[in-house]
């Protein structure tokens, strides 16, 4: 529906902004500003992840197989509240950002058994 189509449009928007605030922290690897923009960029990235997802379960209801693989699932949330921190922390220590985001990127390399076990 146009919710989802909003949400998804959102979530690519914000996921084109990486490759600016990657390029210009690759330049600029210990200031603060590009540090800053990184880590906001990516904090929003999570963020309209979440709301994409919660708009497909609303879409499609509470027993769909995207509410399933998303039920319990902390992951998300975890990968907000530390992309957030990593954003006050780059207010400290610039390189905060960046290492929230390799952060978050490990915990997401360890793949989600819901969404095996959903679509066996």
């Amino acid at each position: 529906d146009g919710i989802v189509l909003w949400a998804n449009t959102a979530l690519l928007f914000w996921l084109s902004l990486l490759p600016f605030a990657t390029a210009w922290v690759g330049e600029n690897l210990t200031a603060m500003l590009p540090e800053l923009s990184y880590a906001i960029v990516s904090f929003m990235c999570g963020l309209t992840y979440n709301l994409l997802d919660r708009c497909l379960i609303h879409a499609n209801g509470q027993n769909s197989r995207v509410a399933v693989i998303s039920q319990h699932d902390h992951k998300r949330w975890l990968s907000l509240l530390i992309y957030f921190i990593g954003c006050l922390l780059t207010l400290v220590w610039p390189p905060a950002g960046l290492v929230a985001s390799i952060v978050v990127s490990i915990l997401w390399f360890i793949p989600n058994r819901r969404v095996e076990q959903e679509f066996r």
